[in-house]
């Protein structure tokens, strides 16, 4: 199975099945119709007659000769058969339907399946009510054939769900790309990074599937460049990473593929593409393997197989970035999969939110898109529909939301009874309200050594926020020592990095209530050393979340995860000793500014003690208002001079 068949036109399409299974079932019924001696003659001549005209390309004669055997015979099955086969090759599904319903009133032999795939064509064509009612009348019926059974009590619940949900629409519209990204080619399968501004799409040019990258530019899209480690095979189904810097995609029947497609990964080191490589057993096996999608943190990977283990036929399963590598695959659980086929998973950037297309949920067609919300438990609620008429009785393709949580670009096509693409356009539109994530920013920057400026590459990154610091992500700087952190908006944050023979950094960053502001947050992390060998002091470290009550010495709780940190930093170093100097801005009485900067210092000592910190390498002292570092007439200012600064003393041997 190819990539593109994967990503857009593995969906089951029932059109097609239904011409399979009658033209499976027509030899049996000519047979046994003959041998009963059921049938007109003159009927089965005139039947005769029309396949011979048909074969010859004489349509026309053709249906009128199935027709005369129908006037002749109306319970003539066969007639019927080749009549709607005629009409589906066509493309003409309204005489299709039309003739598989004439037949349900006429023919008595082979009636559940008619009844059956007459529901079919009507639900794949938004013919609800009427499919609702064939479904009802084949499930009457009591059939021995349980798989179908099955599909047709799914079915009856999706035109239930359909005729329930028809009113409860939003106002969608679509607004196409630019026509660089549009062409009379079929594009599909959009990706795009953090900041908005580099969007990779699939584009099939000759049966040849390539991905291509444009870049946002002056209010519009590039025009699209192929990606450079493009291949002579299919580049199909793909993520780009938040940072811009990774793509994982899918590569079927590569010379070091484990099954019939893999996941591949490409990483943007010193202004180039690396050379694809298999990303391993850990994620690829035997079994089919494809569309990837990444948390912004690029430490979780979801993505669809056909596994053994599994709910159904394709499910979303996940894996975590270990140190060692990639964790071993778990199934994304039951809010998610079902019996049927889960594609396309979307993790948004809030790592909370994840959309999909779903064949099993209740839905308006065979493939509608989803979300689900991940619970405090860490498992995925029961998947919500995104409702009419973003889903309707067509299949739905692949769809990406931008950081801002509700601009969404999707894959919009157009697939014919033949499961060939007709068109397919990429597309933007604006969820609506009750599909929204939550609104994102980046912040993005650089490591470096404050000292020489030398860049750091691959330093833990740690960031707690939220109520009681409840969102805590870690990542690490890139090879060049680029970071890029994706967070909730309108919060703050704090910011820890600890490497070894550096002071610890810690830094809070408070966000705007502006999404738009994302596209400027720079933060360059310079991280001091401890010194050499002859450095009896340290440069004095802000720990800039440590926190009080207002007017008071008592520690708020968000302080500890930093204190922590300082307790690692201690543990790490035995041969310095630790002096806490505490300070104030001048609002207030100097005596009781000196006092309150000696109980805040107190403070911070008690709690480093009760982390099993010895006293003897402990210090406090309280300076109050006599040691600003910034103006006293500003807000800003008065909030770098209440403080409390850490300075490292080497003992002396």
């Amino acid at each position: 199975m190819h990539s593109s068949t994967a990503m857009i036109l593995l969906n089951r399409n029932f059109f097609h099945q239904v011409a399979m299974v009658f033209r499976r079932l027509m030899p049996f019924v000519l047979v046994f119709n003959l041998a009963c001696g059921q049938t007109n003659p003159k009927a089965v001549k005139l039947f005769k007659d029309g396949q011979d005209l048909m074969n010859k390309k004489k349509t026309y004669q053709a249906v009128k000769s199935f027709e005369s055997a129908i006037a002749l015979d109306p319970g003539y099955r066969d007639a019927y058969l080749e009549l709607y086969q005629f009409y589906f090759n066509q493309g003409n599904m309204i005489k299709a339907m039309e003739t598989l319903q004439r037949a349900t009133h006429a023919v008595t032999i082979g009636k559940p399946s008619i009844l059956f795939s007459l529901g079919q064509l009507e639900l794949n064509h938004g013919m609800y009510a009427q499919a609702s009612v064939h479904f009802t009348d084949y499930l009457a019926l009591n059939t021995k054939d349980t798989l179908t059974r099955l599909k047709a009590r799914s079915y009856l619940a999706k035109t239930t769900f359909s005729l329930a949900n028809l009113q409860d629409s939003s106002s969608i519209q679509f607004a196409p790309l630019n026509a660089s990204i549009n062409t009379p080619a079929p594009e599909y399968l959009p990706s795009l990074d953090a900041a908005g501004t580099t969007l990779v799409f699939t584009r099939r040019t000759n049966n040849q599937e390539d991905l291509m990258i444009s870049r946002w530019n002056a209010g519009i899209w590039s025009p699209p460049l192929s990606w450079p480690k493009n291949s002579p095979k299919n580049e199909g189904a793909h993520v780009i990473s938040a940072d811009g810097k990774t793509i994982v995609f899918t590569g079927c029947d590569w010379e070091d593929s484990y099954g019939g497609c893999d996941l591949y990964i490409s990483e943007f080191i010193r202004d180039k593409w690396s050379n694809p490589r298999n990303i391993g057993t850990a994620i690829n096996s035997r079994s089919w393997e494809s569309q990837p999608s990444l948390s912004a943190n690029g430490r979780i990977l979801f993505f669809v197989s056909d596994r053994p283990g599994g709910s159904g036929g394709y499910d979303i399963w996940k894996s975590n970035k270990l140190l060692s590598g990639w964790s071993k695959p778990v199934n994304a659980g039951p809010g998610i999969n079902t019996s049927g086929d889960e594609f396309s998973p979307c993790l948004h950037a809030d790592g909370v939110t994840l959309y999909f297309r779903s064949e099993g949920k209740p839905g308006f067609g065979s493939q509608d898109l989803f979300f689900s919300q991940k619970t405090n438990k860490g498992t995925w609620a029961e998947a919500v529909n995104l409702g009419f008429p973003l889903n309707d009785h067509r299949d739905q393709g692949a769809m990406v939301v931008a950081l801002d949580g509700y601009t969404a670009f999707y894959t919009l096509q157009l697939i014919n009874q033949f499961n060939q693409i007709i068109t397919s356009d990429l597309v933007t539109f604006q969820l609506p309200a009750k599909a929204r994530a939550n609104a994102c920013r980046y912040i993005k920057g650089a490591v470096v050594d404050a000292q020489s400026g030398q860049s750091l590459p691959n330093l833990r990154i740690t960031i707690a926020g939220g109520t009681d610091l409840v969102r805590k992500d870690t990542l690490y700087s890139d090879a060049e020592g680029y970071y890029l952190l994706v967070v909730p908006a309108h919060d703050s944050y704090q910011v820890h990095v600890q490497a070894s023979g550096f002071n610890l950094y810690s830094d809070r960053i408070v966000l705007g209530q502006s999404v738009r502001d994302a596209d400027t947050l720079h933060h360059l992390i310079k991280l001091e050393r401890i010194g050499p060998e002859d450095t009896l002091t340290t440069k004095p470290i802000v720990l800039h979340n440590v926190l009080f009550e207002l007017n008071s010495y008592r520690l708020k709780s968000e302080s500890y995860n930093e204190l922590d940190a300082l307790v690692v930093l201690m543990k790490d170093h035995p041969e310095y000793s630790l002096a806490i100097h505490g300070h104030t801005d001048h609002t207030g009485e100097p005596q009781a500014n000196l006092i309150l900067s000696r109980q805040r210092a107190l403070s911070i000592y008690n709690y480093l003690i009760s982390r099993q910190v010895e006293s003897s390498r402990l210090s406090y002292e309280g300076f109050g208002d006599s040691k600003p570092i910034s103006d006293n007439q500003t807000e800003s200012g008065r909030l770098s001079n209440r403080r409390v600064e850490f300075v490292l003393v080497k003992k002396i041997k």
